[in-house]
């Protein structure tokens, strides 16, 4: 197998794979890595309702519509979870669990992960009922009850549910203002869950709740500690880049939910991509 690219990305969400698209078509050299399916957290999404070209489409179909793009392009997918990356400039060596690469250029799309969440038999429902995203899931709960689990910087979800669903069951451990269609948990000790037809009766404190869908919102963490020998600035856990992606150290992109910016959307992430990859295309044309 080829070990030496141009460039290599890390990660094969939507800001990956627009990427390695852009890259490509640009006769670069490069492979995408990922340890797990492609799409990333794509595949958690049941439904989009805001993607251009698209009415409606679920998460996993739009990562595998996506996959599809790469092979048909013959863009090298590598199976394998990168463990470590270091040296600098032009020079960088990507050592995964099977093997050993080099890349002038590395781009990080590795997306984000949520910490705290202990509710494995909540998540067991995620793209059927149960939701990462608000702004991409909201829409389906205009006027109806739902439960936001979350520990902390949950406003933004919580005013947004607030204003389309008919009654809002906030989990958290935060003191919050006052909505009047938001009841609050602060003490939550969840005990079971059951899906009848189209609701979920959770059992939590000894009382039953029943609501139509739940949404997961708690503090991302990066998962990307292959880099932790590499000068990179984080602000909460999000990689900082410039206006061309580009972290502090040369040579080193960040793009997609990895990244600290104010919006975290498959459009977004997207368009980082894009950013990302026409920039490394200037530099490497320039430097022929």
């Amino acid at each position: 197998m080829k070990k030496e690219y141009e460039v290599i990305i890390i990660g094969s969400g939507p800001a990956g794979i627009s990427a390695a698209l852009y890259l490509k078509q640009a006769g670069k050299d490069i492979a995408l890595f990922d340890g797990k399916m492609p799409g990333g957290n794509l595949n958690k999404v049941s439904s989009i309702l805001n993607y251009p070209g698209y009415i409606g489409i679920d998460g996993s179909t739009l990562a595998y519509n996506m996959f599809e793009q790469i092979n048909s392009n013959d863009i090298p997918f590598i199976l394998e979870t990168v463990q470590e990356v270091s040296g600098s400039d032009n020079n960088f060596s990507i050592k995964t669990n099977n093997d050993l690469y080099n890349a002038k250029y590395i781009i990080i799309a590795t997306g984000r992960n949520f910490e705290g969440n202990s509710y494995k038999d909540i998540e067991k429902y995620i793209g059927n009922g149960v939701s990462y995203c608000v702004f991409c899931d909201g829409n389906l709960y205009k006027n109806k009850d739902v439960m936001l689990i979350s520990d902390k910087d949950y406003e933004e979800s919580l005013k947004y549910l607030s204003k389309i669903c008919n009654k809002v069951i906030l989990v958290t451990k935060e003191e919050i203002n006052n909505y009047d269609n938001v009841e609050i948990i602060n003490n939550f000790i969840f005990q079971d869950i059951d899906k009848i037809e189209k609701k979920f009766i959770i059992k939590h404190n000894d009382i039953e709740t029943s609501v139509d869908g739940i949404f997961i919102s708690y503090a991302s963490i990066s998962p990307s500690k292959f880099i932790n020998n590499i000068d990179i600035e984080y602000i909460n856990n999000y990689i900082v880049v410039n206006d061309n992606m580009e972290t502090r150290t040369k040579n080193i992109y960040a793009v997609g939910d990895a990244i600290k910016k104010d919006m975290y959307q498959i459009v977004t992430a997207v368009s980082d991509g894009a950013i990302a990859a026409k920039e490394i295309i200037n530099n490497i044309n320039n430097k022929i």
